[in-house]
């Protein structure tokens, strides 16, 4: 092989950046040109799920994200929350008005299910920056209470302070209070009614008004624990769940509670009535737990997971959804009695993504992940790739065929646009960073220790060049047909002038038919049949043809698949340009005139 890169590692190219879409998809300003795409939900917290009736569920978290199913928690979609900070609780009091609250008391509010989200009056001016909501509940579409802490130290003096504020017009304004002065954090509210309802939060905290949040008074809970889940199923019977699995019960409608016997010490963070005796609570580790006696007993159910599991909600006695850490989405058709793992995309660390159309693309990563979507990203479908070892670069040349390259040297073909996949001969065990195809036949691939590798026939054998460095490469790129160029450790760029073919320019030999010559549009270049036969007998890729000009510069090329192929020259100036065929170790040349 006579290929030739030659060396640009001057002070100045050690200056050179390559920006790789290293950005936060989570800050706010720049994702307004931006859509979430893989996966649906992303592995962030989510701090809270309801069910909007009519099979819907919300689920709201970190970033500001906002998922939402309308089938009962087997798929979900990304909705625009209109905002970047975290959410730590969502509470739709009707199929279409929704609010998710969270840091710096932020409150969004939804009045077309979810479609939109705008935020509503700040329930607190103050300094916001260090004061947040962790709890929001509505009576009805315009009567909701949210509950937390403000820090006002910066402007009165004052301590953190546990906090209730209250709208009665649907979020445009709310009212302030502060339950007996406490600086305990209040984590969650419930109102049985318009009036009367409960607060609880820090250090075994509960609180309760019978005058819409106007005057509030203490109750003893008997605990010291953080309590940080609220809820009532009628009148009379309450549940409080929190640290070390603490589980607190009434059934005076709140005027004392119980400690409950605790069947696990780990934290409780959410409670779920689906009536007066059937009750369900989420925990750390995968914790779910379940009465059926109104919480004198309980049992530990099997959710399969270990994750922090925040918040539970359900739809009808049945089907349930529980969410929590690192995007974690449980849901059980039979009463809890098996919970299933939502899986909507992959979460794998995926390091390469290339299309070759506006529809099909392909991305790669960690553990030999490969997903491809024909749908412009809507949706993604898991390949085979048959290894366990990270893919750090993908290409995606043409409609079936796609390469990709990764740790111990790994070089993968496919045939069917990322389906699946088949493994080349290795003739490099470190790792390759990056791959790059001018065409379906000639390729390169770079990396660890000054490698670059190149193939003239797909993929199916590879060779490797002498780069002049021990330095790695991490990219390779084709600026057009006749350049190539490596980049990589210490500021190395490395370039070459001869990628077509890769072999002796000195075998080109002559026998290509084109006529009409000269012409003004069409001629039609043939070559021996005998030689479409031997290179390629399904005659789907003979070859590539080029026409250049005389000083050299490629204008034109395209996939020639038999042994007589037409060429539009209309396009091109007047002049005399050479016609360049390339198949396998076969190169042939002519001439044309274009009048």
């Amino acid at each position: 092989l006579i290929t030739n890169f030659v060396s640009t590692d001057t002070p100045a190219m050690k200056n050179v950046f390559v920006f790789l879409l290293a950005m936060s998809l989570f800050s706010s300003a720049d994702t307004q040109n931006w859509y979430w795409l893989n996966p649906q939900v992303p592995a962030i917290y989510l701090n809270s799920v309801c069910n909007a009736g009519q099979h819907t569920f919300y689920a709201a978290g970190s970033a500001g994200v906002i998922v939402k199913s309308s089938d009962e928690g087997a798929t979900w979609s990304r909705q625009s929350s209109g905002t970047a900070l975290n959410l730590t609780s969502v509470y739709f009091p009707d199929s279409l008005v929704g609010y998710a609250a969270g840091q710096n008391t932020l409150i969004q509010k939804t009045t077309d299910g979810g479609t939109h989200w705008y935020t509503v009056s700040e329930p607190y001016t103050g300094n916001t920056v260090l004061s947040s909501i962790f709890s929001v509940y509505f009576v009805d579409v315009n009567i909701g209470y949210a509950s937390g802490y403000f820090d006002n130290y910066y402007n009165r003096g004052t301590e953190p302070a546990g906090t209730v504020y209250k709208t009665s017009d649907g979020g445009s304004s709310w009212t302030l209070y502060l339950p007996l002065q406490t600086r305990h954090t209040l984590y969650s509210v419930y109102f049985k009614s318009a009036d009367t309802g409960f607060a609880v939060g820090q250090s075994g905290s509960i609180f309760g008004t019978t005058d819409g949040g106007v005057n509030w008074y203490s109750v003893n809970s008997g605990t010291t624990q953080n309590l940080y889940s609220v809820s009532f199923s009628g009148h009379d019977t309450g549940i409080i769940v929190g640290s070390y699995g603490t589980i607190l019960r009434t059934t005076n409608g709140g005027i004392s509670w119980t400690l409950v016997q605790t069947i696990t010490t780990n934290p409780l963070h959410s409670v779920c009535f689906i009536n007066v005796l059937t009750i369900y609570v989420s925990g750390d580790g995968g914790t779910i737990l379940k009465t059926t006696d109104g919480g004198n007993n309980w049992s530990q159910l099997t959710s399969g997971s270990g994750a922090y599991l925040i918040s539970l909600a359900f739809d009808g006695p049945d089907k349930g959804v529980t969410v929590g850490a690192n995007g974690t989405i449980l849901k059980t058709e039979n009463a809890g009695g098996s919970w299933t793992e939502v899986n909507d995309g992959t979460r794998a660390t995926l390091r390469s993504i290339s299309f070759h159309d506006t529809l099909n693309g392909i991305a790669v990563g960690e553990a030999g992940t490969i997903i491809h979507t024909a749908n412009g990203g809507k949706t993604w479908i898991p390949g085979t790739s048959g290894i366990g070892v990270q893919l750090n670069s993908i290409h995606y040349i043409s409609e079936k065929a796609a390469y990709a390259v990764g740790n111990s040297g790994i070089l993968l073909k496919s045939a069917d646009g990322g389906s699946t996949w088949t493994s080349s001969n290795r003739i490099f065990k470190d790792t390759l960073y990056s791959v790059y195809f001018a065409d379906e036949v000639t390729g390169y691939a770079a990396g660890a220790k000054g490698t670059i590798l190149k193939t003239t026939d797909g993929g199916s054998n590879w060779s490797l060049l002498s780069a002049g460095t021990n330095s790695g490469f991490h990219s390779v790129s084709f600026p057009d047909r006749r350049k190539a160029f490596v980049a990589g450790q210490g500021g190395n760029i490395l370039g070459t002038t001869n990628i077509v073919t890769g072999i002796n320019e000195r075998h080109a030999e002559s026998g290509l038919q084109i006529y009409p010559v000269p012409s003004t549009g069409t001629v039609t270049v043939e070559f021996p049949s005998a030689m479409a036969t031997a290179k390629c007998p399904s005659a789907t890729a003979t070859g590539i043809l080029t026409v250049s000009s005389i000083s050299g510069v490629e204008l034109m090329w395209q996939n020639v698949s038999n042994h007589k192929t037409l060429l539009d020259i209309s396009k091109l100036p007047q002049g005399i340009y050479f016609v360049r065929l390339v198949s396998g170790d076969k190169v042939m040349t002519g001439k044309i005139i274009r009048e």
